[in-house]
């Protein structure tokens, strides 16, 4: 049976557009900072940084599981940060750099899907409910694993989710990367707020608690 490298690697492009993607958005978000020249080279760097670790990424159901773009997304990220870190960029330097590019990766899937479709499965309990389900049932060991929560009576959230398992967090520690990870888990609150959604969360895996405790409001 073939790992989760080989088959990231023998449908690279297939499994990398939104990588792709989120690097167009790198792209504009340097512009201003340097020349076409450096940016293209940096950019490329990162992609061949990219393709070399695939095959210590975890295989957590390709398509079938719509986080998978998140986990390979990250695995870039990885490697764009610590060249860039490399180059003497300080790591908020980089970070917003990364921020105004997953900003405007929201955007772009807004413009092409609807704001309702891009933010509808975060906003809709039995959603999560089915997910964390599917998730459970897909029996992948590396996978995410939540549980959706139910707003109580006096709780000004609509809805939750407690992460207890996170691929990414256990691909930076495996590379000896862990300082990077509040920076990647920081762009959770721009990209929630890019689809009209407030998140509050008060602990994540990354920090070592038991848990990444996810709370949705729609804005407004």
């Amino acid at each position: 049976m073939k790992m989760g490298g080989e088959l990231y690697l023998e449908n690279l492009e297939s499994y990398a557009v939104s990588v792709r993607l989120f690097e167009s958005c790198l792209a504009g978000a340097m512009e201003a900072l340097m020349t076409a020249g450096e940016i293209g080279i940096i950019l490329g760097e990162a992609w061949k940084a990219f393709v070399a670790i695939l095959p210590e990424v975890p295989y957590i159901g390709g398509g079938d599981n719509p986080l998978t773009e998140d986990l390979l997304g990250a695995a870039y990220e990885m490697g764009f940060y610590s060249l860039m870190e490399g180059r003497g960029w300080d790591l908020e330097e980089i970070s917003r750099i990364d921020k105004a590019a997953s900003r405007e990766m929201v955007r772009r899937k807004i413009a092409a899907l609807g704001l309702e479709a891009a933010r509808g499965f975060v906003l809709d309990g039995e959603a999560l409910e089915r997910g964390s389900e599917v998730f459970r049932k897909m029996a992948f060991p590396d996978n995410w694993v939540y549980e959706a929560v139910v707003p109580g009576a006096n709780e000004r959230f609509d809805t939750g989710i407690n992460y207890t398992k996170c691929p990414i967090v256990g691909l930076y520690r495996k590379f000896g990367k862990e300082k990077l990870l509040p920076f990647i888990c920081s762009n959770d609150f721009p990209v929630f707020e890019e689809m009209g959604i407030s998140l509050e969360r008060s602990q994540t895996l990354a920090e070592g608690a038991p848990t990444c405790d996810f709370r949705f409001r729609k804005i407004g």
